[in-house]
């Protein structure tokens, strides 16, 4: 059978929705805090001064507390946001400085515009 990439994108975006619902959170906790232990054992992690991530939904690695951390430890971490179909990158500074967006309710910045992408490690 031969698939368009359309359609082999659609159905690996299927295949990977359905791995992603059979774990529970506290599955989906434990495998994200194993990820971010590999993550922090990083060299370039260590020294990174300035990171793009981004704040997760309940079906994704579970980046919230991680991305506190980078924070609470004096590094710069940085979030996309999308404005009229246009990437920008903020500053992530607390919680209660992100604002649900639609149609999915993926939690975005609202801090200061980053402009100076090379500097991101």
């Amino acid at each position: 059978m031969n698939l368009s990439i359309v359609e082999q994108k659609k159905k690996i975006r299927k295949d990977v929705n359905n791995i992603k619902k059979s774990f529970t959170s506290v599955e989906l906790k434990e495998k994200s805090k194993n990820i971010f232990n590999l993550i922090n054992s990083i060299s370039e992690i260590k020294s990174a001064k300035y990171i793009l991530s981004y704040w997760s939904l309940d079906d994704e690695v579970f980046t919230h507390k991680w991305n506190c951390e980078q924070i609470a430890s004096g590094k710069k971490l940085l979030l996309p946001s999308i404005k009229n179909n246009e990437l920008e990158i903020r500053y992530f500074e607390r919680e209660d400085k992100l604002i649900s967006v639609e149609p999915f309710g993926i939690k975005e910045s609202t801090s200061k515009i980053f402009e100076e992408l090379s500097n991101i490690d």
